[in-house]
């Protein structure tokens, strides 16, 4: 529930229970317990299943080691964080939406999926993106390279002149800068968008995935030429390309994984995550958005 939510259920001031989200190591006063212990044997027996383990008064399960590391891992608390700011949810509340998600997983879905995905290959990805987004419009197109009669095409966006640019990468060819602000301050996600980032945490926390919220560069502009690489970029970190454009390579993988025609429209993501994150630039494709990363 939202801090207002959980305040009505109660009976309280929303700034009570603000409090507690600020300072969750102040011990409630005896009234306060009081009807904290009757919302919780008003609760149902899922809801106090998971606060007994959660509180260490359950023997623990599979589910608990997630459940804990919901609360405890930092690299999940900086993706809870992240959610919840670009999402406009309370303080919280993605931590709410992965748990009540983690609780409705089937885990032996999540083995099938994992599974089925590892029979896609490079190739089958580079061949649906050429498909997907058909003739370019632009110079811009994908990478490939010829080893002897057969050509290899790869999913790297390329241009002509980026190509034999005989440019070591030495300091005095390297001319990119790093740059404070981030076009991504402003993203919103709504609830499209949102949905598939809850689902990515949850499934990590039931398969036990590590997440490493490592720092990224993730490039704004670009301006190549021979003997130069330049451009601006910033610092992101991972949690924030793996809850929006990293979702996507997994969308595509479960589509051709089962058979689905990746072509506009039957990828359920896609637009909602296009139509909130920043293009590289007007005219760029939208697979130059999701290359910058790269």
């Amino acid at each position: 529930m939202s801090n207002e939510a959980f305040a009505a259920h109660l009976g309280i001031a929303p700034r009570t229970v603000g409090g507690w989200h600020q300072k969750p190591t102040v011990r409630p006063k005896s009234e306060m317990q009081q009807l904290l212990d009757a919302a919780l044997d008003r609760a149902s027996d899922d809801a106090r299943s998971r606060f007994a383990q959660l509180t260490g008064s359950a023997p623990a399960t599979e589910a608990t080691d997630a459940e804990l590391r919901l609360l405890d891992d930092p690299d999940i608390t900086a993706a809870l964080d992240w959610l919840d700011q670009h999402t406009g949810w309370e303080p919280g509340g993605s931590r709410h939406a992965v748990a009540d998600r983690l609780a409705r997983l089937d885990l032996r879905e999540l083995q099938d999926r994992r599974a089925r995905r590892t029979r896609v290959s490079q190739r089958d990805l580079a061949d649906a993106l050429a498909a997907y987004y058909g003739a370019s419009t632009t110079d811009h197109g994908r990478y490939t390279a010829r080893v002897g009669d057969q050509a290899v095409q790869t999913s790297v966006l390329t241009h002509p002149d980026w190509l034999d640019l005989d440019c070591p990468l030495i300091p005095q060819h390297d001319r990119l800068t790093v740059v404070s602000a981030s076009p991504d301050a402003d993203l919103v996600l709504d609830v499209e968008a949102s949905d598939p980032a809850v689902e990515r945490l949850a499934a990590a926390l039931a398969m036990r995935t590590r997440m490493i919220n490592n720092p990224l560069y993730q490039l704004h502009s670009i301006d190549i030429a021979k003997g130069k690489i330049g451009g601006s970029a910033s610092v992101a970190h991972f949690v924030q390309y793996a809850l929006t454009m990293d979702l996507l390579e997994g969308e595509l993988t479960d589509a051709l994984a089962t058979g689905l025609h990746a072509v506009p429209g039957n990828l359920p993501s896609a637009t909602a995550t296009y139509r909130t994150w920043p293009p590289l630039s007007t005219s760029a494709p939208a697979c130059a958005r999701a290359a910058r990363w790269r």
